[in-house]
């Protein structure tokens, strides 16, 4: 057989077990069911193979996320790999410059990864941006249920019966202190409470006067990680107390996940860029993507912004080129952004 580029059917995908637990050591036989039962229906999956079967594969693992109030479809791109034998030839690059043009024509505005080597993606336009502090260690067993210092805020295990009035909550919290973050929904939770449960690990929630104020979710490996706390901007200030009230004080510690992220289609970014008046007119040149080459007209504005390419007949008097990695950070360094996804 030829070597091809391809997406897997549904009934395929996996096939690709063996090849993710191959080159993902690390993670637990109980990670890797929940991922192929729960993440693998509804994510695309891209590979290169040859006859003796996959050289190089790439998931995209679709989430609904919140930008200045437009809610898309965008896919993070997560288990990259490639066969040891196929390796420092340029077949992931094929791969992933296939995968950001199909995007493009999907018009779908950009997708993001955590890095496992950042500068190898720099070299594909992935670009880091600044993100809420996130993810807590712990090293102390955890307590089901535990009220708060001042006894308002009570902590307690999510019932699957309370995801639906939790919802709209959280999204609210979310949309009150960020621009761009994950929309939650109902399966969006189930498939969290999923994950946790596969990592040994619970979601919790926060409530204060019969009303949803947070959630807190966290999984275990060797020690404890917390996956995400949102709360109430009222109750960030006592973060730190009621971490310290559930796991014990100077338990935890708090790391920062680095993901990068890249422009696939810079027309869909009309309707994004809420925000004070400001135009650029810019020649933006994009190595993969011959469609977002070109001069292009930007503007933020407090009903959602413009984004238009220009004609060749269009001059522009102060002409300014960027990449698009240049580009991306810098539409994405005017956004307060809460992404924290581990797959």
């Amino acid at each position: 057989m030829a070597e091809q580029i391809r997406y897997l059917k549904e009934h395929e995908k996996y096939s690709t077990r063996q090849m993710y637990e191959t080159i993902f050591p690390e993670d637990s036989q109980a990670f890797v069911d929940y991922y192929y039962q729960w993440k693998t229906k509804d994510n695309d999956i891209i590979v290169m193979e040859d006859k003796e079967g996959y050289e190089v594969m790439l998931h995209l693992n679709p989430f609904f996320i919140q930008i200045n109030e437009n809610v898309e479809r965008i896919p993070y791109i997560v288990a990259v790999a490639t066969r040891p034998d196929c390796r420092r030839q340029g077949k992931m690059q094929q791969v992933m410059v296939q995968t950001l043009r199909d995007l493009q024509q999907k018009h779908c505005p950009f997708t993001f990864l955590l890095p496992a080597n950042p500068e190898y993606y720099k070299g594909q336009g992935f670009v880091f941006s600044q993100l809420n502090k996130q993810g807590t260690i712990i090293s102390q067993e955890e307590k089901n249920t535990k009220p708060y210092i001042d006894n308002c805020v009570s902590i307690k295990k999510l019932d699957r019966q309370q995801i639906d009035q939790m919802i709209e909550s959280v999204n609210t919290i979310l949309a009150e202190k960020y621009q761009m973050f994950v929309w939650r929904d109902i399966s969006y939770y189930k498939r969290l409470l999923a994950e946790m449960e596969s990592e040994q690990g619970d979601v919790v929630v926060l409530e204060k006067a019969g009303k949803n104020v947070g959630v807190l979710a966290y999984g275990r490996r060797e020690q404890a990680e917390i996956k995400e706390v949102i709360l109430l901007e009222s109750l960030e200030k006592n973060k730190t107390e009621i971490c310290n009230e559930i796991f014990g004080v100077d338990r935890w510690t708090e790391e920062e996940m680095q993901f990068m992220f890249r422009i696939t289609d810079l027309q869909s970014w009309t309707g994004k860029l809420k925000g004070e008046k400001e135009v650029w007119e810019i020649e933006v040149s994009d190595a993969f993507v011959p469609a977002n080459n070109g001069n292009w007209r930007i503007e933020w504005n407090l009903v959602g912004g413009n984004v238009k390419k220009l004609s060749k007949s269009q001059n522009i008097q102060e002409k300014r080129s960027v990449d698009i990695a240049e580009l991306t950070e810098k539409i994405l360094e005017k956004m307060s952004i809460f992404i924290q996804e581990w797959v």
